[in-house]
């Protein structure tokens, strides 16, 4: 297991870059937090995430209340509730937790505590109350501060 990478899935308006800084994601809704599974598993986690992602259609979700996330919660975030995001998440966690070698990098946000959410930040100018139409799952391999798209789904 490469230590010093994770893997993250996320929802999002469009595609994420090839490859990019975490601190320039465009706005996207994370379904599967953080996670690691052993060496050479990224395609059977493709897989996953493509099975998952085949009965799921484009959708839109409204923005807020605000919050903070975070240890000290203070990252800010908007929270995105709708169903569909409790659905896919909790199809992957079911399926990912059986990859060898998966861990969670923070357990606690699986399960019953997945808060759908948007991060507020420098490239995701997002507002209380705005809507947006997600119309992709995509998997990225994350190291350090770079972002990199394994594979991205298109939801139709």
């Amino acid at each position: 297991m490469e230590a010093d990478r994770l893997l993250v899935i996320v929802a999002t308006p469009v595609h994420l870059p090839a490859v990019v800084e975490r601190n320039r994601w465009p706005v996207h809704v994370t379904v599967a937090g953080n996670f690691r599974v052993d060496d050479g598993h990224d395609s059977s986690v493709a897989t996953v995430l493509e099975s998952v992602a085949a009965d799921v259609g484009a959708f839109s979700v409204g923005l807020g209340p605000g919050d903070g996330f975070g240890p000290g919660r203070d990252i800010p975030v908007l929270l995105a509730s709708h169903p569909v995001f409790h659905q896919v998440h909790q199809e992957l966690a079911a399926r990912l937790r059986r990859m060898p070698g998966f861990v969670a990098a923070a357990p606690s946000s699986w399960d019953g505590g997945y808060r759908p959410h948007a991060t507020i930040g420098p490239a995701a100018d997002v507002h209380e109350a705005d809507v947006l139409t997600i119309r992709a799952l995509t998997l990225v391999s994350l190291r350090g501060s770079v972002g990199q798209r394994l594979r991205a789904v298109d939801l139709v």
